[in-house]
């Protein structure tokens, strides 16, 4: 490295540190400014988590953690083999990382990246482009938080799934134009684990996941509380603080978004605010990928990318289809409110199903090896 190209890297560092230190001030003077209402938001975040973020996460994270312990992404290979390699050019084991991220929503797809790159299945690089696509909201809070709650109408939930899906897949594609294709790499093989030892450390990993989510969600509810109370006049004053709130936490950014009097505008905001998933995500993201050897400024690029292209797509679908976006709803997101039984229901038992198929194939390879 020259010294040039050193003095460059510090500078640009200088330039990220200096505009942290200055946005970390910003929410210090808002919390100082009104600390009562700080403390409320973080009662809030508390009742949020206990209400709607735990029973609504924590078995998916659990489940997710079942599937690693249990080799559930060797059968994932097998069947995602062809198109990972095709469209994304990807190994296999990569494609549990996309079909459990996409079920399962933030962070489970990054905790199964991260998994894959610790058992030495696929590198640090390969771990950053997985993740650019690979990590997005769940169709049950697109559906049944988003469409059902706040906009009283679960078709604009699926609309916005269809969306978050096309975009993903578009950007995954297209981003692969260039990159070749990954040599396999096997640093440290994982030993499957069948019966009752998988279970204590999936609900162990799946807790430490949870109390970090938790932690993310409560600080930007206090933040978000703050920003709130701010004198916020006029429809314009309206749409950016939406959009604030949307930078910061993806569910806040949805409720606003929803409560504006422009149904189109609300509408795309809230594909702008899911292509982004909100610095709460980011967060979240990054705790599961430190010390992993992912390019953190791709991903934030990524969903930079993501963020434009949802809301472009959102754009187009109110021109084609003015009369499809409903009026605002007079439904709220509410720290009691919760998904709908039959959405979670099905995720889990299908997620269920699917670990026992993974178990079953696993001892068959058993049995198949003793014979042999």
């Amino acid at each position: 490295m020259t010294r040039k190209h050193r003095l460059k890297q510090l500078s640009e560092s200088g330039y990220i540190c200096g505009g942290i230190t200055f946005f970390l001030l910003f929410i210090l003077l808002l919390l100082l400014r009104n600390p009562a209402i700080a403390v409320e938001q973080v009662k809030s975040g508390l009742t949020l988590c206990s209400q709607v973020i735990i029973p609504s996460l924590f078995p998916f994270l659990v489940l997710s953690e079942l599937f690693l312990l249990c080799g559930i992404d060797r059968y994932a290979a097998r069947i995602l083999r062809w198109p990972m390699e095709k469209l994304f050019k990807l190994p296999g084991s990569a494609g549990s990382a996309l079909l459990l991220g996409g079920l399962c929503g933030y962070p489970v797809g990054a905790r199964i990246g991260a998994a894959l790159y610790d058992d030495g299945k696929i590198d640090g690089d390969t771990f950053s482009f997985l993740l650019m696509f690979c990590n997005t909201a769940s169709p049950a809070f697109l559906i049944g938080t988003v469409g059902t709650v706040l906009w009283g109408d679960r078709r604009v939930g699926i609309a916005l799934c269809l969306i978050q899906f096309l975009s993903s897949v578009l950007i995954g594609i297209w981003l692969a134009r260039s990159r070749p294709m990954p040599a396999p790499s096997v640093l440290r093989q994982r030993k499957a684990e069948i019966g009752l030892s998988a279970f204590p450390q999936a609900f162990v990993r799946g807790a430490n996941g949870m109390l970090s989510v938790c932690a993310y969600v409560i600080f930007f509810s206090a933040v978000i509380g703050t920003l709130d109370a701010l004198p916020w006049r006029g429809e314009v004053a309206t749409a950016v603080k939406t959009f604030l709130f949307g930078f910061f936490e993806i569910s806040s950014g949805m409720n606003a978004a929803a409560s504006l009097p422009d149904p189109h505008l609300g509408f795309v905001l809230s594909a702008l605010f899911m292509g982004w998933s909100g610095l709460s995500v980011h967060g979240q993201i990054a705790t599961v990928t430190a010390n992993r050897g992912v390019f953190y400024h791709r991903y934030f690029g990524a969903k930079l990318l993501q963020a434009g292209l949802c809301s472009g797509m959102a754009a187009i679908f109110c021109l084609c289809f003015p009369d499809f976006i409903p009026a605002p709803s007079t439904a709220a997101y509410l720290p009691t409110a919760m998904l709908p039984p039959n959405a979670a229901a099905i995720s889990v038992s299908g997620l269920f199903a699917a670990w026992a198929v993974g178990c079953w194939q696993k001892i068959e390879e058993k049995k198949i090896g003793k014979i042999t």
